[in-house]
């Protein structure tokens, strides 16, 4: 990021609160931030359970913010709870958006959501299976600014920007 700083080319994308963001991320944050930024739009899941007493019923949240997320490329997923911290504090950085007001209109990008550990393990804890568990699909997105922070500090990287042809790591591409 200094680099960038410093290079009169690029240095306009290093905005002065970079420095501070880099200290409020924890390394393996950090590493699947930057994979999440070079994707604009990735599927996102909450899960909710059906609950209350009769004449009032509804569902509250079990697992917010599930991403489709694995410990290396098409591996199996696995569940990291830290993630969903991960994705509110890039929401406070200002980093990404999250709408669970909109979906992705291409076939199969929520099916990740049924074979995540989080959901099997709801659906077999409940009464009802699968009735008693519900999906609310959403798309996270990367914010201008956050696409600005991945630009510094990956200057020289391939994959600066959505539709780059580098893949993820840890994250399906979509």
């Amino acid at each position: 990021m200094l680099a960038t700083a410093t290079d009169d080319r690029v240095s306009h994308q290093a905005h002065p609160s970079f420095a501070e963001i880099i200290k409020q991320l924890s390394a393996a944050e950090a590493k699947e931030l930057l994979e999440i930024l070079g994707e604009y739009n990735v599927p996102i899941v909450r899960l909710l359970v059906a609950g209350g007493t009769e004449g009032n019923l509804g569902h509250s949240i079990a697992h917010n913010h599930v991403l489709p997320y694995s410990a290396e490329p098409d591996g199996p997923p696995i569940e990291n709870p830290a993630v969903a911290v991960w994705v509110d504090n890039w929401i406070r950085l200002g980093l990404v958006n999250v709408d669970y007001g909109s979906r992705l209109i291409r076939e199969g990008f929520y099916d990740y959501a049924k074979a995540r550990p989080e959901y099997e393990r709801l659906v077999a804890q409940s009464p009802a299976g699968v009735d008693d568990v519900m999906i609310t699909e959403g798309v996270l997105r990367s914010t201008n600014f956050g696409l600005r922070f991945k630009a510094a500090v990956t200057p020289g990287r391939p994959g600066l920007w959505p539709g780059s042809p580098v893949p993820p790591c840890g994250w399906e591409s979509y």
